[in-house]
Order: structure tokens, then C-alpha cells, then sequence
């Protein structure tokens, strides 16, 4: 299932690529839709991949941009992809074997082809002008945020700095399977950028459902989009009621769902104020009808994380937190049973993204540039043959699952 990926701490929701500078972003809890919430979402099986295969954007000491590509094998072992590094950085969405990028130009939204070999070929420059002026008058062509578990709609954000904040609207378009060109559907939620980023990226395993995590609009911080009929998103004016709890008062991060209908969470006292040594525990919740969720995990039967941030694998059964300064744990997901901790503290060093592709394969990029790379199962991790990997001035890390 989609998942949230560990960015810079806090949390970040921003795909600005290919050399640009970054925008972090904020999510409002407007409406904009016409069809109702979670009505007749589109349905179809995840979008096929023939990786998986690493992207990392980095910057170069003279000032210019490079892009490294990795093929992996099933021991998680990499092979640099022939071509590679590129001359500019490329930081985008992945989905199936298609890869969107805006272009440095500030105008175009790439699609690339993704070979079985990892290599890059650009099938559309799509010329975004006209679409972002659907969002405002003054707002920017956009910048590519997340897909649907089925590799059919992109959704991307449009808009423009307001002082230090990035004002935006995530719009929506469809993704024709056979070529990965991109057509313009729907302007559908206001975006705005202050404090924690808002952070959508965690579909219900139907795709009726949409969550995120907002640390300033609501009360538990977690927000909710329902996807319609033609894959359009529309923001719920309410944030979804959180069941089960002891407590009604809590910071929370939505880590990502499993392929049914279950949502994991980590859950901080509200009244912990940023103590950097406050408690954080992780619960399952079960995604009911309506979009609330519910736990049955009781206080005492929630691990310990080591920080709010972090990603759930792709079938939905392992979780990794990430701390600042704590390194990599590992957690089993049994759905709606409680998360059980899987032992042991991995690359201790600061990590600064998380990323998982199918093959259960864990990736970690740290703030000193090193790649770690994990073979883990239900029993534990191990390192990949050759991690951690040195890849200078890595900022960003873009995995093909």
C-alpha cells in the first residue's frame, strides 16, 4: 500500500525535482468535489514493475546537480545502471515503470520509461501551464506528489510562495497505462506551507481512502481524503474520529495501511509539547466504512518508537521508524493485532529517508550521505552485500518498488 516516505525530519511532503529548489507543504481541510466522500473510487489491480531500481538526487561541490541509478538484485546487492549518474537530478514520483519528474524548465512534467535495466527514457514532456492556472492566477506548473495504488491517476501540486509559505492545490491526472503520458482531470484540494508539511501518501487498501497527517489543523493531526469515481480527491472538512484510544488528546504521524483495511499510527501525549524524550508508541487501527478508525490495542501493548517518522512496506507487513539521531527499528504489522517490535537498532547513523521496494528490501539514506541497503524479514534485518554505499551529496532517494 502507499505509504508516506521518511523525508527530512519533520516529515515533508514535496517532490520538487530535477534541480529545483524544494517546497515543503501543508494540506487544508477544504472541499472541492462534487462527487461524494469514498463514493465509487476506481478500482484495478497495483501497477506492475519491472524493478526494483534506485534513483538518488545529489548536488555536486561546483554547484550543478547529478542523478546516481542503481539496479538491485534479490540480495539487495547494486549494480549502477549504464548511463548513470546523469547530469541533473531527478526527484520525483515512481509508479509501475514510469517515473515523473518536473522538468528544469519549471514548465513541463517529464514521464519517464523505466527499462527492465533501470534506464531512463523520456515518453512525455507534458506542458503544465495551462492546468496550474486552474489552481490560481499566479501559481507555478507543478510539481508531481504521489500516485494511486494502481498507477492511474498522479497527483500533483500547483502553486506559489506566499512570504515563506508554499500556498498550493494538489490537482489530479490520469495516467495512460500503455504510454505513462499524463492528461489534467480535476483541480480538487488547497495546499498551504507552515510548520510541519502536510503529508498525504497512505491510500486504504480499497483506495477509498486517503490519509495524512497535519500537525496544526486538527486535534489528533491526522486528516483524511476520500478518491471518487474518476480518481479526483476530496478533503474531508473533518478530521477522522480516532477510537479505542485512552486518551483523545494526542500528536499522531500516519505511517501507512496494509492491503486490507488497517492504518498504522505513531501516538505522542498532546501535552508533550516537542519533548524530545516523551514517549512515542506505535497502534494499529482498523479503517472502518466511514473512514474513522478504530484500535483495540490496548497502552501497554504499543511498542516504542524512537520518532514519529517513518514507512510501511509495500504488502503492507513490516514497519520501519526512523529516529533523528537513534538510527532504523523494525516493527511486524499484523493488522489490526498489535504492532510487535522486531529487535535490534540498525545504521545508527542520522537517516534522513526510508524506502522500501517488494522484495522486502529496506533503504536508508542518511544525512552523511550513505546509502544503507537491508535484506529484512519477520525475523530480522541484515545488511545487502556492499552497504552501506557512499553516494556524494545525495539529498533525495526515489526507489521503483
Amino acid at each position: 500500500m502507499r505509504t508516506n516516505s521518511l523525508g527530512a525530519f519533520p516529515l515533508f511532503l514535496a517532490a520538487c525535482v530535477v534541480g529545483l529548489t524544494s517546497c515543503s507543504q501543508h494540506m487544508s481541510n477544504s472541499l472541492n468535489s462534487s462527487n461524494p466522500p469514498g463514493s465509487n473510487p476506481p478500482g484495478g489491480s497495483p501497477a506492475d514493475s519491472n524493478g526494483p531500481h534506485i534513483y538518488l538526487a545529489a548536488n555536486s561541490s561546483s554547484g550543478g546537480a547529478s542523478t546516481y541509478g542503481f539496479s538491485v538484485s534479490s540480495d539487495g546487492q547494486l549494480t549502477p545502471i549504464s548511463g548513470f549518474p546523469l547530469s541533473y537530478s531527478i526527484w520525483g514520483v515512481a509508479s509501475g515503470n514510469y517515473l515523473f519528474a518536473t522538468n528544469a524548465d519549471g514548465v513541463h512534467i517529464d514521464t519517464y520509461k523505466i527499462g527492465s535495466d533501470g534506464s531512463l527514457t523520456k515518453v512525455q514532456s507534458f506542458d503544465d501551464t495551462k492546468a496550474s492556472a486552474n489552481a490560481c492566477a499566479q501559481c507555478q506548473p507543478g510539481m508531481p506528489q504521489l500516485a494511486d495504488p494502481t498507477g492511474t491517476k498522479l497527483y500533483i501540486s500547483a502553486g506559489y510562495l506566499d512570504g515563506g509559505d508554499w500556498n498550493a492545490t494538489l490537482q489530479t491526472f490520469s495516467i495512460d497505462p500503455s504510454t505513462g503520458a499524463i492528461s489534467y482531470v480535476s483541480t480538487d484540494m488547497p495546499i498551504e506551507g507552515r510548520d510541519w508539511a502536510q503529508v498525504y501518501g497512505s491510500f486504504s487498501g480499497n483506495a477509498a481512502y486517503l490519509y495524512g497527517t497535519n500537525e496544526t489543523t486538527f486535534t489528533n493531526n491526522v486528516v483524511l481524503a476520500s478518491q471518487t469515481s474518476n480518481g479526483s480527491l476530496s478533503a474531508s472538512p473533518t478530521e477522522p474520529a480516532l477510537h479505542g484510544l485512552s486518551s483523545s488528546s494526542v500528536d499522531s504521524m500516519v505511517i501507512g495501511t496494509d492491503s486490507t483495511s488497517h492504518l498504522v499510527a505513531a501516538i505522542q501525549a498532546s501535552n508533550a509539547n516537542g519533548d524530545p524524550g516523551a514517549p512515542i508508541n506505535l497502534a494499529s487501527f482498523t479503517i472502518n466504512s466511514d473512514g474513522s478508525l478504530t484500535t483495540t490495542n490496548s497502552s501497554e501493548q504499543m511498542p516504542q518508537a524512537p520518532s514519529l517518522n517513518g514507512s510501511v512496506s509495500p504488502d503492507g507487513t513490516l514497519i520501519a521508524m526512523a529516529g533523528a539521531k537513534s538510527g532504523i527499528q523494525l516493527y511486524n504489522f499484523n493488522g489490526a493485532d498489535p504492532i510487535t517490535a522486531l529487535g535490534g537498532v540498525f545504521a545508527t547513523d542520522q537517516i534522513t529517508s526510508l524506502s522500501w521496494d517488494k522484495q522486502h528490501h529496506l533503504y536508508a539514506l542518511s544525512s552523511s550521505h550513505m546509502l544503507y541497503v537491508f535484506n529484512v524479514t519477520s525475523a530480522g534485518a541484515t545488511p545487502a552485500p556492499g552497504s552501506p554505499h557512499s553516494v556524494p551529496n545525495a539529498f533525495n532517494l526515489l526507489v521503483q518498488p
